[in-house]
């Protein structure tokens, strides 16, 4: 409901994120301690390897849900004692953080639609690996925030092997 509502205000005319520096690290400490008791309960260990000194210019809350989405999802589609990482990588312009993980894989034709430009396309939902239910819009309303703070959002994956989902964002106002 959340993400609806989230989605919903994006979709206002006029609106605009409001970005400012923030520390990725403290936002994926947030994302991980609101995550971990579901992590724990299908025994996932979470590995967050966001560096210390990682910014971003982004709106905190839009880039906070866009992570714990991804990494809900992770969750959701890893089976139980997997294996979900998060990195960083950075450049003098850009942060581009990546949530990996040993799940079930996305087959290359969501792949692509995932990585189109439209982010009004709603995905299918699917099961996840205990039968969590979802509702398809999270990763649609992760492509519509990440495109208003002027970043990109990139999936690649492999079925049977897992995905890794790669979020760039400015590092400087532009």
């Amino acid at each position: 409901m959340e993400n609806l509502l989230n989605w919903s205000r994006s979709q206002l005319q006029g609106y605009k994120p409001n970005s400012h520096s923030h520390s990725l690290k403290n936002i994926s400490n947030q994302v991980i301690q609101t995550l971990s008791a579901q992590a724990a309960q299908k025994g996932i260990n979470l590995i967050d390897h966001i560096a210390p000194d990682a910014t971003v210019y982004a709106d905190a809350d839009m880039t906070e849900l866009i992570m714990r989405n991804i990494v809900a999802n992770a969750i959701k589609f890893t089976p139980n004692n997997g294996v979900i990482e998060l990195n960083t990588s950075l450049t003098e312009n850009q942060t581009t953080f990546s949530v990996s993980d040993n799940g079930v894989g996305i087959t290359a034709q969501l792949v692509e639609q995932l990585n189109s430009t439209d982010t009004s396309q709603h995905t299918p939902t699917q099961l996840g690996t205990n039968k969590e239910k979802g509702t398809g819009l999270g990763l649609m309303l992760c492509k519509a925030f990440t495109t208003l703070m002027k970043g990109e959002i990139l999936v690649t994956s492999e079925v049977g092997k897992g995905s890794v989902i790669f979020v760039t964002l400015p590092k400087l106002a532009s």
